[in-house]
């Protein structure tokens, strides 16, 4: 009898760790969103499928000591450090004060075309890049790059 309960108590244990791990899942890729210059920080981020693409949606805040205009955003599954070479629309869309934050809504790219609906749960992990100017930058003037690492969840 000793031994059955011996067994039988270390057998349960392990059974609890198991369960613990499985509804914890350590194993998953962390949900998040970093940017990889100061200025601009994000909540973390959402994914979901619309109309047959998977789309990122987020809060960017701006961290800077002026307002920005941001022109575009392009969500990418690939990860690379190099900023994607897309046509970008003319005229800036968002304003952005001092302090504040912008909620956008991309559709996310993989290999410069749209990656079409993820699985819902999927993990998804790519990157994310902003292109704006300073408000009192002139029109003429060169767009702002800058990237964010994100990570998450594909919800429906």
């Amino acid at each position: 009898m000793e031994y059955l309960m011996t067994y039988g108590w270390a057998l349960l244990v392990i059974a609890i760790v198991i369960s613990v791990l499985v509804l914890i899942n350590p194993f998953s890729p962390p949900q998040g969103c970093r940017f990889d210059s100061v200025g601009f920080t994000c909540d973390a981020p959402a994914f979901a499928n619309v109309g047959g693409n998977t789309a990122l949606y987020l809060k960017i805040y701006n961290g800077n000591n002026n307002n920005i205009l941001i022109n575009t955003t392009y969500c990418t599954a690939e990860k690379t450090s190099e900023s994607p070479n897309i046509a970008i629309p003319a005229s800036s869309t968002l304003v952005t004060r001092q302090g504040n934050y912008t909620i956008i809504a991309s559709p996310c790219y993989r290999n410069n075309a749209l990656m079409g609906a993820s699985p819902a749960g999927s993990d998804f992990s790519g990157k994310l890049w902003v292109f704006y100017r300073n408000e009192e930058d002139p029109s003429n003037y060169p767009l702002r790059v800058v990237s964010a690492a994100i990570s998450g969840k594909v919800s429906r």
